[in-house]
């Protein structure tokens, strides 16, 4: 709303009667409110269900989404572990020898990619999270 609308409410309230922020502030809602198309859309869907009901289909719905995002811990490690095995020429150390090194990362590997492919099928044999089912 322009201001030059709002000081021409504010002077006809102040000549008008008393004046006051309230009364201004009401003159300036029912002028805008005469000025104003109003369109009402209120045909609704109302859903009723139990506070227990909502919290287990809500916990439902964070775990199905949660399932699609696992695999990216275990595809980083892996990539990782990729690179450390590939890239450096291991040394002998009082605890290791080389072999033992290339066996110790060899097993990691392996074990991080066992982990990636559980959750990859977790994931994609998970049901599909669907917001607007009832459509």
């Amino acid at each position: 709303m322009r201001k030059t609308g709002q000081r021409s409410v504010a002077r006809r309230v102040a000549v008008s009667g008393p004046s006051t922020k309230d009364s201004v502030r009401d003159e300036i809602i029912r002028e805008g409110i005469e000025k104003s198309t109003l369109y009402l859309n209120l045909s609704q869907d109302m859903i009723v269900i139990s506070e227990d009901r909502l919290r287990l289909q809500l916990n439902d719905l964070v775990t199905s989404a949660g399932r699609g995002r696992k695999w990216q811990t275990p595809a980083a490690m892996l990539v990782t572990e990729v690179a450390a095995f590939a890239g450096p020429n291991f040394r002998s150390t009082i605890v290791l020898s080389v072999e033992q090194w290339n066996l110790l990362f060899g097993a990691l590997t392996c074990v991080t990619l066992l982990w990636l492919l559980k959750t990859l099928v977790n994931a994609w044999s998970a049901p599909a999270v669907d917001v607007d089912a009832g459509s």
